[in-house]
C-alpha cells in the first residue's frame, strides 16, 4: 500500500548470490542500482505511479546463477510495512535441505536469530509461508544441507 502519492515502484535487493528478477505480474523489471558493499537493488516499476491507500500486488521470482558455495538460507526485509507477504523457495529434486526453519532475525544481513520454527517441505520440494503482515522485520527460510 503507498504512502504517499506517486509511488512508481518497489525496490528488490536482490540476496546474495541472486543475478536477476523476473516479473511475473503486477510490475516490470527497471532500473538495477548497484550498491558499494552490499548486493544490488532492482527497481520494479509499476505500470502506472499509485496514489495515497492504494495498493499494488507483485509476483516475481529471484534467479541465481549457478552457485560456488551453498546457500542456507532466503530472507526478504521490510523496513515499513507489507501486508499479505507470501513468500516460497523452490529446491531442485538433486538438492533438497535436510531441515527447513521459517526464520526471523535482528537484521537485514547476518544478524541475530530471533526466533524460527520448522517448516515441512512439500512433495514438490518447496518451502511456503504466507504472513498477513511484515513491518521493520528481517524474515524467511534457513536450511541445512
Amino acid at each position: 500500500m503507498a504512502c504517499e502519492d506517486g509511488v512508481s515502484s518497489f525496490p528488490c535487493r536482490l540476496p546474495p548470490g541472486a543475478v536477476d528478477v523476473a516479473v511475473l505480474r503486477g510490475a516490470r523489471v527497471g532500473d538495477r542500482l548497484d550498491v558499494p558493499g552490499s548486493t544490488p537493488v532492482v527497481e520494479l516499476a509499476f505500470p502506472a505511479p499509485l496514489a495515497t491507500g492504494q495498493i499494488a500486488s507483485l509476483e516475481y521470482e529471484v534467479v541465481y546463477a549457478p552457485l560456488r558455495e551453498p546457500v542456507t538460507e532466503y530472507r526478504r526485509v521490510a523496513h515499513a510495512r507489507a501486508d499479505n507477504v507470501d513468500l516460497v523457495v523452490e529446491f531442485p529434486p538433486s538438492l533438497r535441505p535436510a531441515r527447513v526453519w521459517w526464520t526471523v532475525w535482528d537484521h537485514h544481513r547476518d544478524g541475530t536469530v530471533l526466533g524460527e520454527a520448522p517448516v515441512a517441505m512439500s512433495p514438490e520440494g518447496s518451502v511456503h509461508r504466507f504472513v498477513l503482515a511484515l513491518e521493520h522485520a528481517a524474515a524467511g527460510f534457513r536450511w541445512t544441507w
